[in-house]
């Protein structure tokens, strides 16, 4: 599908200018008129880029929770959540990259809601999503490996590369329980 190649090279490269730079989430925000939606898919997108910018926002903290919660709602009833993904993906893979405790478990909720409901988001972004489990995996193991799991558990087959390359850090965590259990 051209239309994808084109908004998933357009995230690449928002991405990578983001990693060089080290910007905040708020640089990764995608702009609903750049993806070429559909007329009624429109209004869903300018509500999720709303909820969006008050979500990257430090001075409306006390709102992320409910827009994280409004995301998740749109993501499991809209019939069609994958053209909304490249403006999902970025932010949600870097908050969940800034370890924010009050926030990550609502985080890890919504990726799981994608994970779970939109297969094609995650072949689509396959790349983003591991690179923010390998970045976190020791900072939030228990969340991560829920995460893993899902994964695991509908496209093994498809991702069993991404899948092997985490291994070897699933097994330290392992490692590192076995020998706080042995100390006890």
């Amino acid at each position: 599908d051209l239309r994808a190649a084109k908004e998933g090279a357009a995230l690449e490269a928002k991405g990578e200018a983001a990693k060089q730079t080290g910007a905040a989430p708020a640089s990764l925000l995608v702009h609903y008129d750049e993806l070429n939606l559909s007329k009624e898919n429109k209004y869903t997108a300018m509500a999720i880029h709303h909820m969006l910018k008050v979500l990257v926002d430090p001075n409306l903290r006390d709102h992320h929770k409910v827009c994280l919660d409004s995301i998740r709602y749109i993501i499991k009833n809209q019939a069609d959540s994958m053209p909304f993904m490249p403006m999902l993906i970025p932010i949600l893979m870097a908050m969940l990259r800034q370890n924010d405790f009050i926030l990550n478990e609502a985080l890890f909720i919504v990726t799981k809601k994608i994970i779970i409901h939109i297969p094609q988001a995650m072949f689509q972004f396959a790349e983003p999503i591991f690179a923010m489990v390998h970045e976190v995996i020791h900072v939030q193991p228990m969340q991560v490996l829920e995460l893993l799991f899902e994964i695991n558990l509908r496209y093994r087959a498809n991702l069993f590369s991404h899948m092997y390359l985490v291994l070897p850090e699933v097994l330290q965590l392992v490692e590192r329980s076995r020998k706080k259990a042995e100390q006890i």
